[in-house]
Order: C-alpha cells, then structure tokens, then sequence
C-alpha cells in the first residue's frame, strides 16, 4: 500500500483497510518517530497493560480482606504521588519527554498532552470507595479492567451500529455485556455477596450495568472514570436486592 510522504503515522494507520485497522501498525519509519495510536486503532499492548493492572487493583479489593479504610488511605497516598506528576508533565518539557519515551507503548494519541487514563481510574476509584464497600469497589473496577478493552475490540472489528450519535457501537456494547457478564458470574460465584440462586440473575444485572456504563455518552470524561463510578450505585443495588 502507497503512502504520502507527507502524511502522519497516525493517519497511515487510519488509511489502512478496516480489515487490517486491528494490527498494530508495522509501516512505521522508526519505533522514535512513532506517533501514538488513536482511539480506532486496536492497541494490544495498552490493553493488556489495562487488563493486569486495573484487574489487579480490582481482585485485591475484593478477595484481600484489606480493611477499606486502610485500602483507602493507600489508593489515597498512591494518587497523591501519581496524579501531580502526570498534570504537571505539561510543564515540564524534559519531564513529559521522558514519560512519552518510558511510556508510549501504553499511551493514546491524545493523552500526550493531557492527564493519563491512570489518573482518571485513581480518581473514579477513590470516589467509588467513598460511596461503596470494598468488594462492590473491586467488582467495579473488574468491569473496568476487562469490559472496557474488549468493548473496543469488538467495537473496532466488527462496529457497525453506531449508539447515541457517538463513535460507540452496538456490537462494543453487545462484546462488553458478554466480557462483563462473565466477571460477574465469576466474581459471584466467589464472592458470596448473593444468594446461590441467584448468581446468574446478578451477573446478567451487572453485565448490563458494565455494558451500559461503558456506553455512557461523556465525550470529555474517560471510560476509566465513568465505568467504575457508574456501576457501583447499581451493583451495590443488585447485591441488596438478590443478597
């Protein structure tokens, strides 16, 4: 395929078939003068990176016994480190060089000038346990780490119908209740936080809660934001309906 000296990395990628869309690009001049992956672009790496990370955040809450308050107070000193340095980056050319250069296998296009995805979930994540027990905390960040990439993959494979005139699709959604629904069930089945019979119910509930939250039309709010703290509300009110 013939590429336009003149055009970006990024837009190489989008002129790519949208067969081809999902490979991380191989066209590119040099891993240096790489620019970031866009949101329509499949970004492996950043979504196993979100899986393992948020995924972890989300079964320690859950199964650790960590008193909630201490787990609290931890998420509390590790955003006091991490979202100061992440906003102040943009002050600090060398600084937010050296995050681009150590980080960029993980980072989107548009957060090289704006505050990460970390920041965002560290955020959601304190307020989440502010309103809700630790184990609903946990789930909601499970939704999180695994809905959310897979929503994506199914979105940019095979998203066709778009949903609530954004750039969302009715097959992420579909792709991102089935991901979330299997969490649940999992979750559930450990979790004791419903009655035996009703641990389906709860997690086709909660898979819809995850679909739904990741769905949400916030065009100038990140999904590691919005995810986490829309869903407790509701899974804290499936656990008290079918506990």
């Amino acid at each position: 395929m013939s590429q336009s000296p003149g055009m970006s990395d990024t837009q190489k990628m989008l002129s790519a078939p949208p067969a081809l869309r999902h490979l991380d690009p191989v066209y590119l001049e040099a891993p240096e003068s790489r620019d970031l992956p866009h949101r329509s672009v499949m970004h492996w790496k950043r979504k196993i990176f979100h899986m393992i990370g948020i995924g972890s955040v989300g079964l320690t809450l859950a199964f650790s016994g960590i008193p909630q308050i201490y787990a609290l107070i931890i998420l509390a000193v590790v955003s006091a480190l991490i979202i100061p340095c992440d906003y102040g980056r943009r002050f600090f050319p060398k600084f937010k060089e050296k995050v681009f250069n150590d980080f960029r296998f993980i980072m989107r296009d548009y957060e090289r000038n704006n505050v990460t995805g970390m920041s965002w979930f560290l955020i959601s994540m304190l307020l989440t346990m502010a309103i809700a027990p630790i184990e609903i905390a946990g789930l909601a960040a499970l939704l999180l780490a695994f809905g959310d990439p897979w929503a994506s993959v199914f979105g940019i494979r095979f998203g066709k119908t778009k949903l609530f005139g954004t750039k969302k699709t009715l097959e992420g959604l579909l792709g991102c209740f089935a991901v979330c629904t299997t969490v649940s069930l999992v979750y559930f089945s450990f979790a004791n936080l419903v009655a035996p019979g009703m641990v389906i119910p709860a997690a086709l509930l909660a898979g819809a809660t995850g679909a739904i939250a990741e769905s949400l039309p916030a065009k100038k709010v990140d999904d590691n934001f919005t995810i986490p703290l829309a869903s407790a509300p509701a899974l804290m009110g499936i656990v008290y309906l079918l506990g």
